[in-house]
């Protein structure tokens, strides 16, 4: 009954709609207005409508919602972007209204349907001419190399780099440009570095799968004289403000690496408050940075830009400070706090190695990289990569070798924790099948054996149109009980420190185009039991000539049937937290999930990942958050990072490597620092190029092999000295003052709660609500009697602040869950 309420209360999909100049997701600084149900609408200067949802949808905000074309004056260009979901259907607007204006289209104007062989049961015109089946894209691209849910598409990358020019820029070798940037994906402002042929597209492909895109920018900005809309100008203000605030963060953290732990004052003899501010000569390089200086002044001079519409001056400005603050990002020594680091180890990347003395070399390039653990991939496309018991048969791709067991030995050897990561109701893959010269019909090994465990879609195929995997029916016991033995084969056969669920879902679909699945055998015949009514006679869309009472029972029903499978998915992921914490209480359960408005991830993949993160039924939930730029990566995970706690559930967003210019990278993991996150997570391996691996060696050290299990107290600690550091070092050099009468009790303050966290990881037993309770009271008074001199505004820097404590908290809650579990 909760499964069916949190669904009905998550259907309405943006038809309502409201007004917010408050836009931009909650990051230091700002206050919180992106929710993940809140239906946004964006105007331009003369108060047009120009985009509906856009915040939830990954749709940039000046682009028309219905041809997804920049509108005029738009400050956004469709060179570089690949949409979630391009479909108009994706706000849930009926098909026969215009998206954009929600009015009735012109005859012979609708948006074509999906035929279906049966098409009565589905309320489709019985004369629906099959022309209207939507075509496949035309042209073939290549595909990933790893193609799972944690995998984004390559994005039609070629299988080598000849065909991309990259324009020689010998003033800035990180961030070199291409003209054929959008074909990557990437900003076209940006470009990807000197690339390797990376030897893993597997053939050449083009899906349609949403799972396969990557959320544009959030903020696009070009070079030009075009007006600058009223919304748009706040836009890249407040852009330039959090970036002005991301590069200070790191500055800061790497000036202060060298401080004492324990706070002081300056001149013990002398208060605070009291103390003559620095000469110029003195104040921190922080402070006087060119950089940070031509920042501080364009936002200076931002408002008379903006009024006297001096658009190409404003533009070209805020593009020289944005990439002057990215290309001066400290990269030269180690300053990034203590954090999960993780990085998922593909199948490609393991068939490659093809041995351990391989293997290890990738190995030790992650452990050079600082990284601390890794999601090895264990079963993909319905096989096992390890000699297994359990399922039909090991991935051909490896037989004669055991990859998992040496991954588990040379990860420990390295002090670096082994997570197995499996695909769960994704059973086969197209892509693969290819590689293993078997034809696309081939469902993969286990549902060829077992044609009853199959899912299908509405119109009875087991691979929904324009994707390439066949998924289990969630519904089927059978399948159910093969997926938990494999599991108890993982982790009772191999010493893995956690275990990850990914497609852990139902394949994606558009109820609002009547592109649905999940119509099994098994799962048919149960909701017949619960209803008397078969799922392949219900319809998403209702007719609207129909008596009321007739429409209310169809919605309702149709409600049912999503919270029916809603409800299989997490029922399975509770199983399997039972399993793994009967039989390996001391592992890590994960789930890498899809960074989406919850109303559209039950309605389209009926994974609420949520519900799992409140009931507790896992200890991460890893976000597939993969964005062009910080802004709307900030965007993507300011809902499950600032606004909601999840308890003992940490939630560790993920970026995506592939074509990423280094300065964006960079501001990626700053902003994600400068959140209450306790971590990160890259994909992947195969991208771990010479520039990545540099960039996360120089800022992030590496990572000590005695550091296994270093601990989610250890953790908490390490990021409080790191807070102590900085606060002594911006005092030494006068950026920081405090209230005389308020300075000794403040730094006793901090330094008491810095020992208790330190005394916590020697003795477990330690109190830990009270240690929570000393980190609690900091945030709460971070800002009673304390002033900041600093290069971006003080409520960026002490929100920031008070983010960083509360990540201190979430390792202390978490921490204590794990240990009373044992």
């Amino acid at each position: 009954m909760r499964t069916l309420s949190k669904f009905i209360a998550g259907l309405g999909l943006g038809i309502t709609v409201s007004v917010s100049l408050a836009w931009a997701m909650a990051i230091p600084g700002q206050a919180s207005s992106h929710a993940p149900s809140g239906a946004l609408v964006w105007t331009d200067g003369g108060g047009t409508a120009i985009a509906q949802e856009s915040g939830d949808l990954g749709i940039p905000q000046d682009f028309d919602p219905d041809t997804l074309e920049p509108l005029p004056n738009s400050d956004v260009s469709t060179d570089s972007v690949d949409l979630i979901d391009p479909d108009a259907s994706r706000l849930g607007i009926p098909q026969d209204l215009d998206p954009a204006t929600l009015e009735p289209l012109p005859n012979g104007n609708q948006p074509a349907r999906t035929r279906d062989p049966n098409p009565s049961r589905l309320g489709i015109p019985q004369d629906l001419d099959p022309e209207t089946l939507e075509p496949l894209p035309n042209g073939n691209q290549p595909n990933a190399i790893e193609d799972s849910d944690s995998a984004p598409s390559r994005l039609g990358v070629p299988q080598d780099f000849d065909r991309f020019t990259p324009v020689p820029d010998p003033s800035n070798t990180n961030v070199p440009t291409s003209r054929d940037s959008d074909r990557l994906g990437v900003p076209q402002d940006f470009a990807p570095s000197t690339l390797e042929a990376f030897p893993s597209r597997d053939l050449p492909f083009q899906s349609t799968d949403p799972a396969d895109r990557i959320a544009p920018p959030g903020l696009l900005v070009r070079p030009g004289n075009d007006p600058i809309s009223y919304f748009f100008a706040i836009r890249m203000e407040r852009e330039l403000e959090h970036i002005i605030g991301r590069f200070e963060s790191a500055l800061i953290l790497a000036d202060a690496a060298d401080q004492p732990n324990e706070v002081q004052l300056p001149d013990p003899n002398a208060p605070v408050a009291a103390a003559e501010k620095s000469s110029e000569a003195d104040v921190s390089r922080t402070v006087l940075h060119p950089a940070l200086v031509e920042a501080r002044q364009l936002r200076q001079d931002w408002p008379a830009l903006i009024e006297n519409q001096a658009y190409g001056e404003a533009r070209t400005r805020w593009l020289e400070v944005r990439q002057s603050l990215w290309n001066n990002f400290p990269l030269d020594r180690p300053y990034a706090p203590a954090e999960i680091r993780a990085m998922w180890l593909d199948r490609g990347s393991i068939v490659r190695a093809g041995s351990r003395d391989r293997l290890a070399t990738l190995f030790d390039n992650m452990q050079q990289s600082g990284i601390n653990t890794v999601f090895f991939e264990t079963v993909n496309a319905g096989f096992p990569i390890y000699r297994t018991q359990v399922a039909p048969q090991q991935n051909p791709l490896t037989e004669g070798w055991d990859p998992l067991a040496d991954a588990v030995e040379l990860a420990h050897e390295r002090g670096i924790e082994l997570h197995a990561w499996m695909w769960v109701f994704a059973a086969g893959n197209q892509r693969h099948n290819a590689i293993l010269n078997k034809s696309d019909s081939f469902l993969g090994p286990s549902l060829s054996g077992n044609p009853d465990w199959v899912g299908y879609d509405q119109d009875g195929s087991p691979i929904p149109l324009g994707q390439t995997k066949p998924f289990y029916d969630p519904a089927n016991p059978e399948a159910r009980a093969f997926l938990l033995q494999l599991v108890d084969e993982i982790i009772t056969t191999y010493d893995v420190d956690g275990l990850q669920l990914d497609y852990i879902r139902y394949p994606f679909q558009d109820p609002s185009a009547e592109r649905t699945y999940g119509y099994g055998t098994a799962a048919r015949r149960q909701f017949r039991r619960q209803t008397g009514v078969d799922p392949t006679e219900l319809t998403p869309l209702v007719d609207p000539w129909l008596p009321r009472t007739v429409r209310e029972r169809q919605r309702s029903l149709w409600a049912a049937w999503q919270a029916f499978k809603i409800e299989q998915v997490t029922s399975f992921v509770a199983e399997t937290s039972e399993l793994v914490r009967s039989k390996r209480p001391d592992i890590v359960l994960s789930t890498a999930v899809f960074a989406m408005p919850e109303h559209e991830r039950l309605q389209k993949i009926q994974q609420d990942w949520t519900d799992w993160a409140e009931q507790g039924l896992v200890d991460w939930i890893v976000l597939m958050s993969y964005a062009q730029d910080a802004n709307r990566f900030s965007e993507m995970i300011a809902p499950w990072v600032l606004e909601k706690d999840y308890g003992s559930t940490l939630v560790i967003p993920g970026i995506r490597l592939l074509g990423m210019p280094v300065p964006v990278v960079v501001d990626q993991l700053q902003a994600l620092r400068d959140m209450p996150a306790t971590g990160y997570a890259l994909f992947a391996t195969d991208n771990l190029d010479g520039r990545i691996q540099n960039l996360l060696h120089n800022t992030q050290g590496t990572h000590a092999s005695d550091g296994l299990g270093i601990g989610p107290y250890a953790i908490a600690a390490e990021r409080f000295r790191s807070l102590q550091r900085e606060w002594n070092w911006l005092l030494a050099n006068g950026q920081m003052t405090l209230q005389p009468r308020l300075a000794d009790r403040w730094i006793e303050d901090v330094n008491t709660a810095g020992a208790n966290l330190a005394a916590l990881v020697e003795e477990p037993t330690v109190d830990v609500a009270t240690v929570q309770d000393q980190v609690e009271s900091l945030k709460r008074s971070m800002k009673v009697g304390l002033s900041l001199e600093t290069a971006t505004a003080s409520d960026y820097r002490i929100q920031a602040w008070e983010y960083r404590l509360e990540s201190i908290s979430r390792f202390l809650t978490y921490g204590a869950t794990r240990q009373r579990r044992g």
